[in-house]
């Protein structure tokens, strides 16, 4: 979650109320639990979690990052969204228009398109290119890194936990709850949350079979008292979202546009291995550089030949 400064700054609308975006960092080594199940037996104690680790981050004080897009962002553009419009085909066929065709057979024009929908709705088909995409784009979607993930809130009647748990299973695979209550001025709410974006198998489960799971270790650490207490729960498992099927997504390749019409904006197109992708981009220039006169005449060569794939 970045800071009130650093979203006024990204924010082309204008300024944005501090007290409303100001931030908290989520500090929970002072009251921290881990827990380890040794031959049957589940053994717990205090520990100290450092930033390295990963279970420190910022988190808002008095909003939310849904309340800030919702309130600063959306108003600037609400009458230029359509809702409930799944998109099935993209033709850039032609030169001077793209069409965008949608489940209820509505087509619409387009100068320019950015396509910002996860790569696995390219990979598995859900969206028809016409013409297909480059072989080096299809490759790129076909390698990217899917990471599954899911997320799971709940909500008890009393606090009997630490501000974080984490529990370490037989097999190794670290389970962190987060009380994403913390510091919350005027609260009298609990809730823990549990974030899952490496294990492949847990997301395959039944919203129950995932809450269970979690209640039987939180169980293990507070003798008993996560089932006791439930009031609510909400599973949210983006890799069974059928317009999503991916929590995170990562490339090792670059998405430039076609034609300088149809962008890609996605994950995949932008979180990409950092050294790797800087040597990457080092090494096109170069080549870009070399064949750059050939390329033009590639060009020049495709429209007289009625390619249509470059205009």
């Amino acid at each position: 979650v970045l800071g009130p400064f650093a979203l006024n700054r990204l924010n082309p609308y204008g300024n944005v109320n501090a007290f409303e975006l100001e931030t908290i960092r989520f500090t929970p080594q002072a009251d921290s639990l881990s827990c380890r199940p040794i031959n049957g037996t589940t053994f717990c104690s205090d520990f100290q979690p450092t930033e390295e680790e990963g279970f420190f981050y910022d988190k808002f004080l008095h909003y939310t990052l849904f309340n800030y897009l919702e309130d600063y962002i959306y108003p600037n553009f609400s009458d230029k969204v359509s809702f409930n419009k799944v998109v099935t085909k993209i033709d850039y066929s032609d030169c001077d228009k793209i069409l965008v065709t949608t489940a209820d057979d509505e087509v619409n024009e387009f100068d320019k398109v950015i396509l910002t929908t996860p790569h696995t709705t390219l990979r598995d088909g859900d969206i028809e290119l016409v013409p297909s995409l480059p072989s080096r784009y299809q490759r790129a979607i076909r390698f990217a890194i899917a990471a599954p993930g899911l997320r799971v809130w709940m909500e008890f009647s009393n606090r009997f936990y630490r501000n974080l748990t984490r529990f370490i299973t037989p097999t190794g695979e670290q389970l962190a709850f987060y009380d994403i209550m913390f510091e919350y001025p005027d609260s009298d709410r609990y809730v823990l949350s549990f974030q899952d974006t490496a294990n492949p198998f847990r997301v395959e489960n039944t919203t129950d079979e995932i809450l269970n799971e979690l209640l039987g270790y939180l169980d293990q650490a507070y003798d008993g008292a996560a089932s006791a207490s439930l009031i609510s729960h909400r599973v949210q498992n983006w890799s069974k979202e059928p317009y999503a099927k991916v929590s995170l997504e990562f490339s090792l390749y670059d998405f430039p546009p076609i034609q300088e019409r149809l962008y890609f904006g996605a994950d995949y197109a932008g979180l990409v291995a950092f050294v790797a992708q800087k040597q990457a981009n080092l090494l096109v220039d170069e080549a870009n550089e070399r064949v750059g006169f050939f390329g033009r005449i590639f060009g020049l060569w495709s429209r007289l030949l009625g390619r249509r794939d470059v205009c």
